[in-house]
């Protein structure tokens, strides 16, 4: 009789540790709380990388990606401010801050171990951030975009080139993206060659340039792709110099517009990620970055944002494949800049522009 206390003191202790399992969970068996991710992404690039990337990392690397759109410009700001303790581990970068930031010594050397995707991107695409410290994302061009029903309306014939813009029935309907943007420059360099220039003589784009906003007289001059669809949605411009991926964007909404190849040359750029030297979780950044160039995130970026992809093999709707250059021989037939020349003189020529052609200064 002595043993039964005893026996139920233990059998009240066994029902109240099932009672906790039940409740709270077998502390041995929890999974631990997800690793967190800080990483920069392009603007309207957030949500498809939660949809996507961030999914497939917390699936198989219990980790929670944390995403913050921003203007390459912006995050390489935010990189050098936090160089001594860095909060994000992979940031945005262009070929001009890709390049500066190598200078500065900022970004982590990829490991191809773990971002296997590496291998099957385009040759050229891989040249524009050498020394394997970046990855490209996505490549866009420079174009024209003019208002199809306008030009129906009175009967204009289509442009084939950027010598269109000087026809005398789009004087005063002209529009250009600024020369402070990647945009307005790399329609510059297209005009320095144009005129048997280059990245280092540029001097035959700005007369050119300069001899366009004159004679068309040229007093739009956009800020940002949605800066420019909401003008020419105005009607305020029926013709300029639009980036592709905005213009293909608000067509596929049901805009008015058509986006043209320009005959005189096509700038093609490519913009990436770097991981962030010093930063938390690097082995996870890698794999993140691995995701980003994987052929789903690819094909979703393709289809949604209309970004050219970076790697060939991916399969698209017909609407796609007519749009975008998608083959490793339409890239070969693209203007790809002296990105090192291009890095080194932007800001010269950036405020050059704003000076002469804008006459902000």
């Amino acid at each position: 009789m002595r043993g039964q206390p005893f026996r139920a003191v233990r059998f009240i202790s066994s029902v109240l540790l099932l009672f906790g399992v039940l409740v709270f969970g077998n502390p041995a068996n929890s999974a631990p709380p997800p690793r967190e991710l800080v990483v920069h992404t392009f603007v309207d690039y957030g949500p498809l990388i939660e949809r996507t990337v961030s999914k497939r990392m917390m699936e198989r690397f219990n980790t929670k990606v944390i995403w913050q759109e921003e203007l390459i410009q912006n995050a390489y700001a935010k990189v050098l401010t936090q160089q001594r303790n860095p909060e994000v581990s992979v940031t945005i970068v262009d070929p001009v801050h890709y390049l500066r930031g190598v200078s500065a010594g900022v970004w982590e050397k990829i490991d191809p171990k773990i971002v296997t995707n590496y291998a099957t991107l385009y040759p050229a695409a891989r040249q524009t951030y050498p020394q394997m410290l970046g990855v490209p994302l996505q490549a866009n061009t420079v174009g024209i975009q003019y208002r199809t029903d306008v030009f129906l309306q009175r009967g204009f014939d289509p442009p084939t080139g950027y010598a269109d813009l000087w026809r005398p029935e789009f004087k005063g309907r002209v529009g250009l993206t600024s020369g402070a943007s990647g945009t307005g420059i790399r329609m510059l360099l297209i005009f320095a060659k144009m005129r048997g220039g280059d990245e280092n003589k540029m001097e035959p784009g700005f007369d050119l340039v300069k001899d366009l906003v004159q004679k068309q007289d040229v007093r739009f001059f956009a800020t940002s792709s949605g800066n420019f669809n909401s003008v020419m949605q105005r009607g305020e411009i029926w013709i300029g110099v639009q980036f592709s991926q905005g213009a293909f964007r608000f067509k596929s909404e049901g805009a008015p517009v058509n986006h043209v190849y320009p005959k005189e040359g096509v700038s093609l750029n490519v913009n990436g990620v770097a991981i962030v030297k010093g930063a938390p979780q690097p082995e996870l950044a890698q794999q993140f970055v691995n995701l980003l160039i994987d052929p789903e995130f690819q094909t979703e970026m393709a289809r949604e944002l209309w970004s050219v992809p970076v790697r060939p093999g991916i399969t698209l709707p017909s609407l796609y494949a007519r749009t975008l250059p998608l083959l490793p021989d339409q890239w070969k037939a693209m203007v790809i800049p002296n990105w090192g020349l291009y890095s080194q003189k932007f800001s010269e020529w950036s405020e050059r522009w704003l000076r002469e052609v804008e006459r902000r200064r």
